[in-house]
């Protein structure tokens, strides 16, 4: 009797992939697929209440101040031509009856209240009509006249073309943030979706499709002369995080701004991106999407502060912190967030030797001239492997790497000039001069247990290699007998088998010091389950976190995936970053008073 196929095999490969995946999960906090949350599009403005806005404007004056439109308006086909046009004479009525000298208070208040309502309803419209081409022109039909209505932009270091889709900010939620920044004030806050590529120096290291706050003022245009109809007006997008407060209606107001709805969004509709775990198990899959790549456009005079995730994780695991760092006021005046994506299953070296060729290219991309101070000036926060990943770009590796797994210099092993050039790159190199703090944050600069344990030793053997580097690997260990340590003979390591404490890479990287010119300071967890015994997040210990050069070092009570999103972790940044702004500046007050006295001036 012919036996039948067993799936039994199979089914256990898949319990121990599963067993594995939430191991990795419950130990790293790693963040994949899309955030869980909700976000809500924005409503047309209620008849009932534009009715109730249009009773007390009939109340408290004699002429229209737009009520009347909007109550038509919301009356109209939702969304349609008809009630964008409504809702834009509603919008420009009521905005220049607030600019008009002799209005009281209560008239003031309709108005305002009308203006708001008005410009959501045009702007959801809008966004209705024309999903994809917000940034140019647009032309609203007023009693089948067209109306022109350009866009210019304000505080942002995007461009007009670079608005391509506009979504009207309404209510949401994402399990991403741990606190929503917004305020009050004129203008409606919108997420802006960009997609186009413009040419820019920098474009390669903006991805494809980015999404950005901003908030809209629709502004009447001068009215010089006196038979002008009034339909002529400009869509003003401002930059909640770089500008507060703008003159309208006669006064200076405050704007309004949404500073995480922007962030929320991404997390909720457009995160489908690399999944962590995906990128992991075969780093080779996904090389397309790994790299250095910025917030915005890069800004010249404005300190780059550049963010590693760690192991089974992706850049999506620093939006809390974004988040909160984005609303602390003078960040954005001062800083310009970039941040780095890797492969975490193969060696951490190889994303190092990565990081460290982008900065390079990064500034010689946007300063060819190396006329921007603030390039030089680099801060690097890096949480678990990713601060491994930052440290590796502050020290000198001499010849301690190389000579802590071959017992023979590396022009004296046999091997192509390919293998050659890809070891020297990984094992040999200077630190990068851009860089000048870093901040670890829950770093197993000593390795931890889990690498050794059933878990880690199945994890490690799920990474799938590239074929290519196994070959050369191969090669390599063939043609070199008796050079090698067993750590690398085997395989080329993984990112785990990196982290086991008594890897002899590891134990040589520890040792090797950072430079005197760079700034360390630490954060260690110690909110693991057993930190009574031994302090730690539950998954490095105090003591593997601990680094001897850093100037300051805080423990925090939370556990290793929570550490980096701790309001106390935040707080520590935001200290660190303050210091380093104040050291900076006073560098560069140094540097000119040396120029003037060089030049005789």
């Amino acid at each position: 009797m012919t036996p039948r196929p067993s799936c039994a095999g199979g089914l256990r490969r898949a319990l121990t992939l599963a067993t594995l995946l939430c191991a990795v999960f419950a130990a790293t906090g790693c963040q994949w697929g899309r955030s869980r949350g909700y976000w809500q599009d924005a409503q047309p403005p209620a008849v009932a209440d534009a009715r109730a806005l249009h009773a007390r404007w009939q109340r408290t004056a004699l002429c229209d101040c737009g009520t009347r439109q909007l109550v038509s308006a919301t009356e109209a086909e939702p969304y349609s031509a008809e009630a964008a046009g409504l809702y834009y004479g509603a919008a420009l009525a009521s905005a220049r009856c607030l600019d008009a000298a002799d209005v009281d208070d209560a008239v003031r208040r309709v108005a305002w209240e009308t203006y708001q309502a008005s410009s959501k309803g045009l702007l959801a419209a809008l966004a209705r009509q024309t999903p994809s081409s917000v940034g140019g022109p647009l032309v609203v039909t007023v009693d089948g006249q067209a109306a022109p209505l350009t866009v210019s932009m304000h505080g942002f270091a995007w461009d007009a073309e670079d608005v391509q889709r506009l979504t009207v900010v309404e209510s949401y939620g994402a399990e991403s943030l741990s606190h929503v920044h917004r305020r009050c004030g004129v203008g409606v806050p919108v997420v802006i979706e960009r997609r186009q590529r413009t040419g820019r120096a920098c474009e390669r290291f903006l991805p494809a499709r980015l999404v950005f706050a901003a908030t809209a003022v629709l502004r009447p245009a001068a009215q010089d002369d006196a038979s002008a109809k009034g339909t002529a007006a400009t869509l003003e997008l401002y930059n909640p995080h770089a500008i507060a407060t703008i003159d309208f209606g006669g006064r200076r107001m405050p704007l309004a701004g949404d500073l995480s709805a922007a962030l929320a969004y991404h997390a909720i509709r457009e995160s489908g991106g690399v999944n962590p775990i995906a990128s992991f198990l075969d780093p080779g899959a996904s090389t397309g999407d790994q790299g250095l790549y910025f917030l915005e456009p890069y800004q010249p005079g404005k300190i780059p502060i550049v963010f590693v995730h760690g192991l089974v994780s992706s850049p999506s695991t620093w939006t809390d912190m974004v988040n909160d760092l984005r609303a602390t006021p003078g960040f954005d005046e001062h800083f310009q967030v970039w941040a780095f994506r890797y492969a975490t299953g193969s060696s951490f070296l190889r994303a190092a030797a990565h990081l460290r060729r982008s900065l390079y290219e990064a500034a010689a991309t946007v300063d060819p001239h190396g006329e921007d101070a603030a390039l030089d000036s680099m801060v690097l926060v890096g949480h678990s492997m990713g601060g491994l990943v930052s440290k590796l770009q502050v020290v000198d590796s001499g010849d301690t790497l190389w000579r802590s797994v071959a017992a023979r210099p590396l022009e004296q092993i046999a091997a192509d000039a390919a293998t050659r050039q890809e070891l020297a790159e990984v094992l040999f190199f200077e630190r990068n001069p851009h860089v000048r703090r870093v901040v670890f944050i829950a770093v197993p600069h000593g390795g931890s247990s889990w690498a050794t344990r059933p878990v880690g030793r199945v994890a490690s053997s799920l990474v799938r290699g590239d074929a290519t580097r196994d070959a050369m690997h191969a090669r390599l260990i063939a043609d070199n007998p008796d050079v090698f340590a067993p750590a690398v003979q085997r395989r080329l390591p993984t990112s785990i088998d990196m982290l086991e404490p008594s890897n002899p890479l590891l134990v040589a990287i520890r040792g090797l010091p950072v430079v005197p010119e760079v700034r360390v300071h630490s954060v260690i967890g110690t909110g693991g389950m057993f930190s009574a015994v031994e302090p730690s997040d539950g998954v490095v210990p105090a003591a593997s976190a601990y680094h001897a050069s850093a100037e300051t070092t805080t423990y925090i009570p939370a556990r290793h995936e929570r550490v980096h999103r701790e309001e106390e972790t935040v707080r520590k940044v935001q200290a660190v970053l303050a210091q380093h702004l104040a050291e900076y500046a006073a560098a560069s007050a140094q540097a000119k008073r040396a120029v003037v006295n060089r030049d005789g001036r």
